[in-house]
């Protein structure tokens, strides 16, 4: 009797880890992609061959950046799981950006939706805002 006693508790203490574990991944993943996004302080440049900073439609994209808004966009994506293309423009200037990347605007909005959600280091998404 005690022996299935400590059995059915072991399971039972087995399922609710299978149960909350999941949940608590998924929490801690979206607290280090908005952390990502509030440490980092955006000061990214390309220096040229004599230190000075060159593609000045990058330098004023980043100098745009409305980092408030941005935390906003980032913890209201991680409330709702929706994507809100219109919220995000306004976040910063992306027409500079878009021509900084010689694309349309509306693709530079997704591209830098793309690198703020799914990139996991400071460096990538340095590194992926550049390319």
């Amino acid at each position: 009797m005690n022996r299935l006693f400590g059995l059915g508790i072991g399971l039972l203490a087995l399922a609710s880890i299978s149960l909350t574990l999941p949940l608590h991944m998924q929490a801690r993943e979206n607290d280090e992609r908005a952390n990502l996004v509030q440490e980092n302080r955006i000061f990214i440049h390309r220096p040229d061959e004599h230190g000075k900073l060159s593609d000045p439609e990058f330098v004023a994209f980043l100098a745009s950046i409305d980092r408030d808004h941005l935390l906003e966009y980032v913890d209201r994506y991680n409330r709702t799981g929706m994507a809100d293309l219109d919220s995000l423009s306004k976040c910063a200037d992306f027409d500079a950006y878009a021509e900084y990347l010689r694309i349309s605007k509306l693709e530079a909005v997704k591209k830098f939706e793309y690198v703020l959600l799914f990139t996991d280091s400071e460096l990538e998404f340095k590194d992926r805002l550049l390319r």
